[in-house]
């Protein structure tokens, strides 16, 4: 029974403190009305979504973090790798080109034939030449860069037939030398005086230009001159030596040595626009009679006040010289740098334009550059459908491996979401929580794996490597909260998901695989015809051909896929053994969609893996054989001048490593009325044809066999085959008068590439009337393991006087490896593919995590029936190996089909160094091995879980309620 509470007497004062306190009322008795709300405590505040989401699952966050950054550091670094290995490329090519090949160039030409005359000293004063540097250099602009220290200039005489009369210097071809007479600013610091001093200009000033014709008898002139250490070592002078000098066109002049110096840095750009300033060079002279000698060229300074002087002895050129410094042009700045550089030697900025502020009058200005830089951009063009490949395979591993990770976190919330969903909460609502939840994550990973791509690989560029890095991490951003959305859009009850066995496909899936399937067919088709794109930008469908045939594979395997798995269940249904049964059943449980991923992201990645094992491969091949082809054999010795000596010969015979030696004898064969000749090459048969089969050239040497009398039979290249014809063409060369007959053809011979006609030695030598020396060979082919140092030294001890070139295929090859471009396009696509391999390794570990906890379960509830440890490993490996098997074979099927879809498209020219015929050939280890390792790496991670899983206590795994 509830006590009323007392109320006031009517008339009763309710004034006062004791009524108006908080304790006025008695205990239990109603608040007095006061004419406010009663005040209402605040409810507890519920911890925050996000943080509580974390927690619970700190593992599941931390991983889809790292999972995150992993993607986003390889995404970010891909663009970074690739502007750091054009760039590191270009500085090399630029390096190793001399000056005139990678700098701007000024000249400015006084006094020689129909030149204008030199009319004061002071045009070719240091100062005049200093006031034009200064006018030149404003106008080379970013990115044309130029450091200052490396910028030289000066003038020297342009006569190209000035020799020396004196006839104790050296004349290795009887011919004197010549020589040039420069003066470059700042010589003074770059060299250190080895005896002597530097030279002076001649006293009093210059009188002006003294008009003398060719071989005028003018006094000669008296300059002083300093030479180089090298120059004097090799040119027998020293200080005071005397030398004489007459022009072609010009006054004679006497010189006299006062100093010789010595380079304190030869490699500095300094040196290198006059490169004789450090040591002369041996010049091929070719005269009259055509005949290739040789002469010494050499380069002497004079003082500045011989400047002037220079013009009397036929004229002077005053340059410049801007090198663009290495390390300093980007490769993605040489379409901007072209246009500069063309801008700056023909338009509005060249010196031949009138009135250009601070560059004289006359002054021109050239660049050897934009050559180069065209050739090094057509090159990298040719690379770049290569790198498409790969990179694109990769992206398309990242893509399936994020939406997987997105699935798995889907799935670890079902029931917690299929509750909520069920009280009521909006889709809205869980979309924005699991985005802040998944943002997280995302965020942090993201930004920690673009710091990474951003540290480990330095570069001017960002703009790229974020741009790669937001794609992954806003798929993986987007796509948790949306998978999670897409499966409860409606209320349902609890379900086990569709099996790969029993699903029916819906009509929407069956349109979108089929749309996938058209695409797929129209990219292949389009690299077929078209071939992948190189210098104009991507072609995103021809690019994403590998990925769209690794989709197109994986659906089309979803399809096939059930078929093989009952096929095989079924037997097992009937046998006595559990294991083979419950792991067959539980693979055709698997979910029809979740298993649609990890197929695309073994196909994918076995496409790309079967594809640059075979290309990087062939590249190999392709590159040995190239330096067989060039050579011809091991190693070849031409002689440039003629027939070769019989003690060069013998003394290769005795080289180190030498084990067989083909001479070859050289002749004409004359194929057309307008001079037009084919090499004709006399052989031995049966030693040229063995020394031929390695290149793939070889014959039957039966079919030069000559009996003596009538024509000699001859092999053909096909072009001179069809001239000659079938009949006998009577021939008159170095070996006489005779006639040949075509017996057969040949695509190439070692001893020449084209336009060739090969006989037996033995009938050219034997002929009546040969000119002397025609039985001496031209060429030696050596067979064997030789040693390139060592076969040169031979030869130039005894080739003499004579010309020789020797080619080793071993050094060539080694050439062929060493372009920067090329290995650095390996490379890039080497870690693609180990990028895209990693990734699938990856998307195996999560399609394995993803059944593990049903899978512990049931290995501890098999335990308790006395399913032993063995039988456990044979029930997971038998559960995971039919979807890696059936991805290892469809995948290694793909990739054997992508080797004739894109080997047209891809200039394996470019990746070898040298021209080769196109495409790819398949070879088994390449075809296999990536499949192979994929397929033991699988039963490597699921003994390991097996073992993992069998050191777990049963009672932890099977828990009161456990649903799994």
């Amino acid at each position: 029974m509830t006590a009323t509470p007392d109320v006031p007497a009517a008339g009763a004062s309710t004034s006062g403190p004791d009524a108006s306190g908080p304790d006025a009322s008695a205990p239990g008795s109603p608040a007095p009305d006061r004419g406010w709300a009663p005040v209402r405590r605040r409810p507890r505040s519920v911890a925050p979504w996000t943080r509580t989401r974390l927690r619970s699952a700190p593992g599941a966050a931390v991983a889809l973090m790292l999972l995150v950054a992993v993607t986003v550091l390889l995404a970010a670094g891909f663009p970074r790798a690739y502007d750091r290995y054009q760039d590191s490329a270009l500085d090399k090519a630029l390096a190793g080109t001399p000056l005139s090949a990678r700098a701007v160039e000024g000249r400015l030409s006084y006094g020689g034939p129909g030149q204008r005359p030199l009319q004061d000293a002071d045009s070719s004063a240091p100062a005049a030449l200093l006031r034009t540097r200064d006018g030149i250099a404003p106008a080379i602009t970013p990115p044309l860069r130029v450091r200052p220290v490396d910028v030289s200039y000066g003038l020297h005489s342009t006569g190209i037939n000035d020799r020396l009369d004196d006839p104790w210097l050296p004349r290795p071809e009887d011919l004197a030398p010549v020589l040039t007479l420069d003066w470059q600013a700042d010589l003074a610091a770059q060299v250190r005086m080895v005896s002597g001093r530097l030279p002076q200009g001649p006293p009093g000033d210059w009188p002006g230009p003294t008009p003398v014709l060719r071989f005028g008898t003018a006094p000669p002139l008296a300059l002083e001159v300093a030479v180089s250490a090298g120059t004097a070592t090799i040119m027998h002078l020293k200080t005071g030596s005397v030398l004489h000098l007459s022009p072609d066109f010009g006054r004679r002049a006497v010189l006299t040595v006062v100093g010789v110096y010595q380079p304190l840095q030869p490699g500095a750009a300094f040196w290198q626009g006059e490169p004789r300033l450090r040591q002369p060079t041996f010049d091929v002279h070719v005269p009259l009679t055509q005949d290739r000698l040789r002469q010494w060229h050499m380069e002497a300074v004079v003082g500045a006040g011989a400047n002037p002087y220079l013009a009397d002895l036929g004229g002077i050129e005053e340059y410049w010289w801007f090198p663009v410094a290495a390390g300093q042009l980007h490769a993605y700045e040489i379409p901007a740098a072209q246009s500069e550089l063309s801008a700056l030697t023909t338009g509005a900025d060249s010196g031949q334009a009138n009135g250009t502020p601070g560059i004289p009058q006359g002054v021109e200005l050239s660049s050897s550059l934009p050559i180069g830089l065209a050739a090094f951009s057509a090159h990298s063009g040719a690379l770049d459908p290569v790198l498409t490949v790969g990179g694109a395979g990769a992206a398309g591993v990242a893509g399936a491996v994020l939406l997987m990770a997105a699935g798995l976190a889907a799935d670890r919330r079902e029931e917690e979401l299929r509750l909520l969903r069920a009280r009521g909460a909006g889709l809205t609502g869980l979309g924005l929580r699991l985005l802040a939840e998944t943002g997280c994550c995302v965020l942090l990973g993201g930004g920690l794996g673009l710091a990474g791509a951003l540290l480990l690989f330095p570069g001017p560029r960002w703009q790229a490597p974020v741009a790669a890095a937001a794609a992954p991490a806003l798929l993986t951003l987007l796509a948790v909260p949306l998978r999670a959305l897409a499966r409860h859009r409606r209320i349902r009850a609890a379900g086990r998901a569709e099996d790969v066995t029993t699903a029916r496909p819906s009509r929407r899936r069956t349109v979108l695989e089929v749309s996938v399937l058209v695409v797929a067919a129209a990219a292949g088709f389009g690299v077929r015809r078209q071939g992948l794109p190189a210098g104009d930008g991507p072609n995103l469908l021809l690019s994403a051909a590998p990925v769209l045939l690794g989709l197109a594979g994986a659906l089309l395997l979803m399809r096939v896929y059930p078929w093989p798995l009952r096929a095989v269940a079924r037997p097992t249904a009937r046998r006595g053994g559990a294991v083979a049964f419950l792991g067959l059943a539980r693979a055709g449980r698997a979910s029809a969609t979740a298993s649609v991923l990890p197929l695309l992201a073994m196909l994918l990645a076995l496409t790309v893996g079967v594809f640059g094992s075979e290309l990087l491969s062939d590249v190999g091949t392709a590159r040995a054989q190239a330096a067989l082809l060039q050579v011809g054999a091991d190693a070849r010795v031409d002689g440039a001048q003629g027939p070769l000596p019989a003690a060069l010969v013998a003394a290769v015979r005795r080289s180190p490593g030498v084990r067989t030696v083909q001479p070859v004898l050289r002749g004409t064969v004359p194929i057309s009325v307008t001079g037009t000749a084919a090499d004709l090459y006399g052989v031995d048969p049966a030693g040229y044809a063995a020394m031929s089969r390695p290149a793939g050239e070889g014959f039957d040497p039966a079919r030069l066999a000559y009996a003596g009398t009538g024509p000699i039979p001859v092999l053909a290249s096909p072009d001179v085959a069809q001239v000659l014809g079938g009949a006998p063409f009577p021939v008159q060369d170095e070996f006489g008068t005779f006639e040949v007959r075509v017996v057969g053809t040949l695509a190439g011979t070692p001893a020449g590439r084209s336009s060739f006609v090969l006989a037996p030695a033995a009938a050219l030598t034997a002929l009546p009337r040969p000119q002397q020396g025609a039985d001496a060979p031209t060429t030696l082919l050596i067979d064997g393991p030789v040693d390139g140092a060592a076969l040169r030294a031979v030869v130039d001890r005894t080739s003499g006087p004579s010309l020789t070139d020797v080619q080793v295929r071993a050094e060539l090859l080694a050439q062929l490896g060493t372009d920067p471009l090329q290995t650095g396009a390996a490379r890039l696509y080497l870690a693609s593919v180990l990028a895209a391999a990693l990734l699938c390794v990856v998307a195996v570990l999560l399609a394995l995590l993803q059944a593990a906890p049903g899978r512990s379960a049931l290995l501890a509830r098999l335990r308790t029936m006395g399913l032993t440890p063995r039988q456990g490993y044979a029930l997971i490996l038998v559960e995971a190996l039919p979807q890696v098997l059936a991805g290892v074979l469809a995948g290694t099927a793909l990739g054997a089909a992508s080797i004739p879809l894109l080997s047209p498209a891809v200039d394996l020219s470019a990746l070898v160094g040298a021209t080769v015929d196109s495409g790819l050939q398949a070879e088994p280890l390449p075809l296999l091995l990536p499949g192979a390792a994929l397929l033991l790496l699988t039963v490597g991670v699921v003994s390991a879980e097996a073992a993992v899983l069998g050191r777990r206590q049963i009672g932890t795994e099977l828990r009161a309620g456990d649903r799994r």
